[in-house]
């Protein structure tokens, strides 16, 4: 993946037997510019260790996604070019102006046949339900994130982030994307949590998550707030809205596991 962004040009690759990505560039300083503002956990940048790019370093496929995640949620220019002459000066901006340029040869190239995407199937738990993966988010103090579900749909109150995994994911990186989306925190994931938790529809794995940056940006769509609990008053606001038993009973036992894994760090 070549990435072309106001605070630096990005390549992304997976090198052959290598389970993380490498992220090299041209000039440190973007790398040290992600690392600021997109992805903390990026590795020191490596000089001269590849041959086609000058600078380097790595980091997991959900540290990059949720990287990009937070990226387009950033876009509020409504000129590519010219944020980046705002933000790198109008040197960096000419250069990429000769890219874009380049890449109008592409009207020129016979146009490629592309198939329908197949939908993709969702998983299944032997049960015959769908499987989810979701995340609890606890901090340093022992306060456990809860998000409170839009309009208490399918009677769900206070809960913790789920959801589907998408083509392409790992169950961790689904539930640290879900937890980003539905809660604006970008999070590291700990630890898995023992078990598979029932719900009305769907079989869910969850896994304790480290918070790393509130982004202040989730999916109002499916979430109208976020709060900080200790694990008392987590448990009353779990009580206090959700009606039906199946997820009641998921998302307290859900947080019995995560102090309990919490606990042994």
């Amino acid at each position: 993946m070549w990435l072309l962004t106001p605070i630096g040009f990005f390549s992304a690759v997976r090198k052959t037997g290598d389970s993380h990505l490498t992220l090299r560039a041209r000039v440190h300083g973007d790398l040290d510019a992600l690392r600021a503002r997109y992805v903390p956990q990026l590795s020191p940048t490596l000089a001269g260790g590849g041959t086609d790019y000058p600078y380097r370093a790595t980091c997991t496929h959900a540290q990059w996604a949720s990287a990009l995640t937070q990226m387009a949620q950033d876009i509020d220019y409504d000129n590519f070019k010219t944020e980046v002459a705002h933000r790198q000066g109008y040197d960096r901006a000419h250069v990429y102006s000769n890219v874009w340029s380049a890449l109008t040869q592409l009207e020129s190239l016979p146009q490629p046949v592309i198939a329908p995407t197949p939908k993709s199937t969702p998983e299944r738990h032997p049960s015959g339900l769908k499987r989810s993966y979701g995340g609890v988010i606890v901090r340093a103090d022992g306060k456990v994130l809860l998000r409170e579900v839009k309009n208490h749909f399918d009677r769900e109150g206070w809960t913790f982030s789920k959801g589907n995994i998408e083509p392409g994911e790992t169950p961790e990186q689904a539930a640290v994307r879900e937890t980003l989306e539905e809660t604006g925190w970008r999070t590291r994931v700990v630890c898995a949590l023992p078990g598979e938790y029932r719900g009305s529809s769907s079989m869910t794995a969850y896994y304790l998550l480290q918070p790393v940056e509130d982004t202040g940006a989730f999916n109002t769509d499916e979430t109208a707030g976020i709060t900080w609990a200790a694990p008392e008053e987590a448990r009353r606001l779990i009580r206090s809205i959700t009606t039906k038993k199946t997820a009641l009973d998921r998302d307290l036992a859900v947080l019995e596991r995560a102090m309990e894994a919490f606990g042994t760090l």
